[in-house]
């Protein structure tokens, strides 16, 4: 298997969630926090494509417990979100790792937009907000993201 993984798989994949969590919930600019990436999300996105057998289901939704708890959203929202992505890429994990980057970004795109619009949605329900165009420029900034976040997993993984 791989270099790092090898040798303390658990702790190499917990290091990367705790990086990404901080990363994530830093303070931010208030004009800059719809712009802040899902730090967490892709990680585990990665995680999710690499090595499905290490973050499970349960993993996933206490992520998005997590992510609920610390961002102030509906409990449950990004638990529910995660735990279905989580389901969906280790339903079809053969496919999704032997996809191109390209097609992963677009994946990241597309899944992305996905959990902002039923985040939006549930919001919407509860509380008295509107909508923005603004909740997609997240999901580019994402999509830009990711490839530097793959490459930078794959070399340290190899």
């Amino acid at each position: 298997m791989n270099k790092i993984l090898s040798e303390d798989k658990y702790t190499f994949v917990f290091l990367s969630f705790f990086v990404a969590f901080i990363l994530e919930f830093i303070l931010w600019p208030k004009e800059f926090i719809i712009y802040r990436p899902t730090l967490l999300f892709l990680v585990l996105f990665y995680w999710l494509i690499i090595s499905p057998c290490l973050i499970g289901i349960w993993v996933s939704f206490f992520l998005g417990i997590i992510v609920d708890f610390i961002q102030g959203y509906v409990l449950g929202i990004n638990a529910l979100l995660f735990s279905i992505i989580c389901y969906f890429l280790t339903y079809k994990e053969q496919l999704f790792r032997n996809i191109t980057l390209w097609q992963q970004i677009l994946l990241v795109i597309l899944f992305t937009i996905v959990q902002n619009l039923v985040t939006f949605i549930i919001e919407y329900l509860f509380f008295d907000i509107f909508f923005s165009l603004k909740i997609f420029l997240n999901c580019v900034i994402n999509g830009f993201i990711w490839p530097l976040l793959f490459l930078f997993f794959k070399k340290i993984n190899c």
